[in-house]
């Protein structure tokens, strides 16, 4: 299936598993952290998916190395839309946006920030760099109709996924893009 202007955009895991890695492996993540982060490495996708075709998801990706903005954009890319992404609304590992502020990046979010050309507003912002973090055993963007956004969550938080939030919308038609909130 394909995109839809005004499909709602859900995340079913937080981000930030790439920044945390790249701390631990300098000695600049706590314990905590790493132990919250392997948590939720560790929930599977399955359920997310299962709940997500049972619901008549339109589109799904997974995110993995290319991190959100990437994984986003090749969906948008592949139907011709854009998309509208509510940073605040973005669900976030402890720690993330603390080694973030730091200067802590994982070897891959330069090459991933490559996709920055095509996402409009809040430079700067830390949670604007987690869009660019690539993610181990990341979670799912589904893109889900509006009247079922509620019912989506609520199965997948009822599977474990407590995490999962609309982050956004899909645009209309023309140039793939990301404009944020």
């Amino acid at each position: 299936r394909d995109l839809q202007e005004g499909d709602r955009l859900v995340l079913t895991k937080p981000l930030g598993t790439g920044v945390l890695f790249a701390a631990e492996m300098q000695l600049q993540a706590r314990g905590e952290w790493i132990e919250s982060a392997i948590a939720q490495m560790l929930v599977s996708n399955r359920a997310a998916a299962e709940e997500a075709r049972s619901l008549g998801v339109r589109a799904a990706t997974d995110v993995t190395g290319f991190g959100l903005a990437g994984h986003l954009f090749e969906m948008l890319e592949a139907a011709g839309r854009s998309a509208r992404l509510d940073l605040a609304g973005l669900p976030v590992l402890p720690g993330a946006l603390e080694l973030l502020e730091a200067g802590i990046r994982s070897t891959l979010h330069d090459d991933n920030a490559r996709v920055a050309q095509y996402i409009d507003g809040a430079a700067g912002e830390m949670r604007r760099e987690l869009l660019f973090d690539p993610q181990t055993a990341g979670g799912l963007i589904l893109a889900v109709k509006p009247q079922d956004e509620t019912r989506l969550l609520t199965a997948l938080h009822r599977v474990g996924l407590d995490a999962a939030a609309v982050i956004g919308s899909v645009g209309g038609e023309g140039a793939p893009a990301i404009a944020l909130a």
